[in-house]
C-alpha cells in the first residue's frame, strides 16, 4: 500500500431546494477540517463534491488528483456509485487505500449479494464517528491490511472478509473537533449545517439515528458562539440543524439558546430543523419566537399506535396535532410519514395519510427503507421484510404485499400530480393548505398557543424537595430543576444512569401514570436510556418516603398553601 498522504474526500449531494443552493456535505467537511488541523500530519487534502451520480465523471475527477487515499461519504443514494468508482480506482492503482465512512459504510451493506464481488475494492469501513478514525488511518506509516487492523472503530478487508476492529471510539469532548466554518474552509453562500449534539435518545427501529449513549455529549455554548459567528463571517445562505431534532437534548438546546442570544445570527438567517412534538415546551416556543424559521419537519410516520409500539416509536396523538397546528401559525411545517412500515397495512397507512392531509401542513410520504443499523439489522421480532439491495426500498413486509406497495405508490403519484405536489427521490410531497395565515414574529409569543411558562418552585419548597430526594435515595439522586405549571410539577433529577424527568400530577379519574401514591400520579421521561429496574425501585421509594411532601407540593391543601413536613419522613 502507498505511504503517501494525498487525500481525496468524495461526496454526492443530489438534493436540490432552489437554484441557489450549492452542494455541501457536512460530514466530509468535518473530516477535511480534522485532517488540516492535525499538527504534523502533513496531508494534502482535496474535496470532490458533486450532485451527479455519474460514475465516469466522479472517477475522472478523482483520477485527476491521483490520490493515495480516497475517503467516501457513503449514503443510500451514493453507495452504488462509490462501489463502482472504487472498483475502477483500485484497478488503476491497486496500492491506493479506499475507505468508506458514513451511515451506509457497514459490513451488512458489503454482504449484500449485489456488492460482494466489490469487497476487495474497499480497504476499510469507518463504523462510527469518522473524524479521528479517518485521521488515524491517514497517519499510518503504511496502509496494508495488517496495519489497518490497528485502527479501532473500523472493519478492514482481509483474506477472510471484513474484520471488525474494536469498538467505535467517540470524541469525549465535542468541542475538540475542528470546524470547517471556523477555519474558513466553506465557500460563501452555502447553507450552514448546525450541530449541537450527537446521537438520539430515541431508538425507533426504522431509523439509523438512535444512539442514547452518544446523545449525552453536546457542543458547549462557547463553541456554538464561535460557530454562529463563523456563519455570519462566511455570509452563509441559510442554516439547517443536523441534529435528530431541535428539542431532544435539553442541555444542547440551552447552549444553542445562550449562543444565539449572544450572536444573533438566527435572527437574521432562517433555520430549518426537525422537531419532536411530545418534547415541545414553552422554553422551545420562546426560542422560536426569537429566531427566523425556514421549515419545520415533524415526524409522524403513522397514527397506528400498535405499529409505532412495535417499532419503538413514542407517540402522543393529541399533542402532535396541537403542536403542528401551533407551529403552522409561524412557519411552514412538513409532516413526515412512511409508507411500507413493517406491521402497518395499506388501509392503516391511508388513514394516516388522510388524517395528516387535514392538518395545516405540507405532507411528505417516504417509501420505507431497510437501512443498516435500522430495519436491515434491527427488525423487531415477529416481523419480516424484503427489500431492494440497491435502493434499500421495501418490496414487501409484514402487512404489505408487493402488490399493495406498488398500487399505493401509483395512487400517491396520481394524487400528488392532481394537487401540484412534487417527487423527492423515494418520496412524494403534498403541499399544505394555501389558507394558513402566518403571524409576524412580534406576535408569536402571545399567539403561539402553548401554556404559560412553568414557574420555578419557591426557594423553600425546592430546598425541602432537594434534601428529601437526597435522603430518600441515599445520595444517589440529585435535583437539577423543579418547576410548577397549571398541570402539576416537573422535576428533573440526575441518577447514576443519567437524567430522569418526573411529571407529578394530581391523580384524576382515568389518568395514565407509572404509579399513583396519595393522590399524586407519577410519570417519568428518561433523559437518555430507559430506566433500569434499580432506578424504578428508587422511584418507588421516593414516591413512598416523600409522599406527604410531594402531595403538599402537587395537590396542596384547600387554601392553596403548601405545608412543609419534615423531609425523609412518611
Amino acid at each position: 500500500m502507498s505511504q503517501g498522504r494525498r487525500v481525496a474526500l468524495i461526496c454526492i449531494d443530489p438534493w436540490t431546494a432552489g437554484h441557489d443552493l450549492r452542494p455541501f456535505n457536512y460530514g466530509v467537511r468535518k473530516i477535511q477540517a480534522t485532517l488540516l488541523a492535525t499538527p504534523g500530519l502533513d496531508a494534502d487534502v482535496h474535496l470532490v463534491e458533486s450532485r451527479s451520480r455519474d460514475v465516469d465523471e466522479l472517477v475522472d475527477r478523482v483520477e485527476a488528483l491521483n490520490p493515495d487515499i480516497v475517503g467516501a461519504a457513503a449514503y443510500v443514494w451514493s453507495f452504488p456509485t462509490f462501489i463502482e468508482a472504487a472498483r475502477r480506482l483500485k484497478k488503476t492503482r491497486p496500492d491506493r487505500t479506499i475507505v468508506f465512512g458514513g451511515p451506509s459504510a457497514r459490513t451488512e451493506m458489503m454482504d449484500l449479494p449485489v456488492y460482494t464481488s466489490a469487497k476487495g475494492s474497499v480497504d476499510a469501513l469507518v463504523l462510527g464517528e469518522g473524524e479521528h478514525v479517518f485521521r488515524d488511518i491517514v497517519a499510518l506509516p503504511q496502509r496494508d491490511a495488517n496495519t489497518l487492523l490497528s485502527v479501532s472503530g473500523t472493519a478492514v478487508y482481509t483474506s477472510s472478509g471484513f474484520q471488525k476492529v474494536g469498538d467505535s471510539p467517540r470524541v469525549p469532548d465535542l468541542d475538540d473537533l475542528a470546524s470547517a466554518y471556523q477555519m474558513g474552509l466553506v465557500p460563501d453562500g452555502v447553507q450552514a449545517h448546525l450541530e449541537t449534539f450527537r446521537g438520539c435518545p430515541l431508538a425507533c427501529s426504522f431509523c439509523q439515528w438512535g444512539d442514547a449513549e452518544q446523545s449525552t455529549r453536546v457542543f458547549s455554548k462557547d463553541y456554538l458562539v464561535r460557530e454562529l459567528t463563523a456563519y455570519r463571517r462566511a455570509n452563509l445562505g441559510g442554516a439547517i440543524l443536523v441534529d435528530a431534532a431541535l428539542n431532544l437534548n435539553p442541555r444542547a438546546f440551552r447552549n444553542l439558546v445562550a449562543a444565539e442570544r449572544e450572536v444573533g445570527f438566527l435572527r437574521e438567517t432562517a433555520l430549518d430543523f426537525e422537531l419532536y412534538p411530545s418534547h415541545m415546551t414553552d422554553e422551545h416556543a420562546r426560542f422560536l419566537s426569537e429566531v427566523r424559521i425556514g421549515r419545520v419537519g415533524v415526524g409522524l410516520q403513522s397514527y397506528d399506535k400498535e405499529v409505532l409500539r412495535k417499532l419503538q416509536r413514542p407517540f402522543d396523538e393529541s399533542r402532535f396535532e396541537r403542536v403542528v397546528t401551533d407551529l403552522s401559525r409561524i412557519a411552514p411545517v412538513t409532516i413526515e410519514i412512511i409508507m411500507g412500515l413493517p406491521g402497518d397495512s395499506r388501509a392503516s397507512f391511508q388513514r394516516t395519510f388522510d388524517r395528516a392531509r387535514k392538518l395545516p401542513a405540507e405532507v411528505r410520504v417516504f417509501h420505507c427503507l431497510a437501512l443498516p443499523d435500522a430495519l436491515m439489522t434491527r427488525l423487531p421480532e415477529g416481523l419480516f421484510i424484503d427489500f431492494d439491495p440497491v435502493s434499500l426500498m421495501v418490496k414487501s413486509c409484514s402487512g404489505w404485499s408487493a402488490d399493495d406497495l406498488r398500487e399505493e405508490s401509483e395512487r400517491l403519484t396520481r394524487l400528488m400530480e392532481e394537487v401540484g405536489g412534487w417527487p423527492y427521490e423515494s418520496a412524494w410531497t403534498f403541499p399544505g393548505p394555501a389558507t394558513v395565515r402566518r403571524e409576524p414574529a412580534r406576535e408569536r409569543e402571545s399567539t403561539f398557543g402553548f401554556e404559560p411558562a412553568n414557574k420555578p418552585l419557591a426557594a423553600a419548597i425546592r430546598t425541602a424537595l432537594e434534601i428529601g430526594l437526597r435522603e430518600a435515595t441515599a445520595g444517589a439522586w440529585s435535583l437539577v430543576e423543579a418547576t410548577q405549571s397549571a398541570e402539576g410539577v416537573t422535576v428533573e433529577v440526575v441518577t447514576a444512569e443519567g437524567n430522569l424527568t418526573l411529571d407529578l400530577r394530581p391523580a384524576t379519574a382515568g389518568i395514565r401514570a407509572y404509579r399513583l401514591v396519595d393522590g399524586v400520579a407519577y410519570s417519568y421521561r428518561p433523559g437518555v436510556t430507559p430506566p433500569s429496574t434499580r432506578t424504578l425501585r428508587t422511584l418507588d421509594a421516593v414516591s413512598t418516603r416523600l409522599r406527604r411532601l410531594i402531595r403538599g407540593i402537587v395537590v396542596g391543601p384547600g387554601d392553596g398553601r403548601v405545608s412543609l413536613p419534615r423531609v425523609g419522613m412518611s
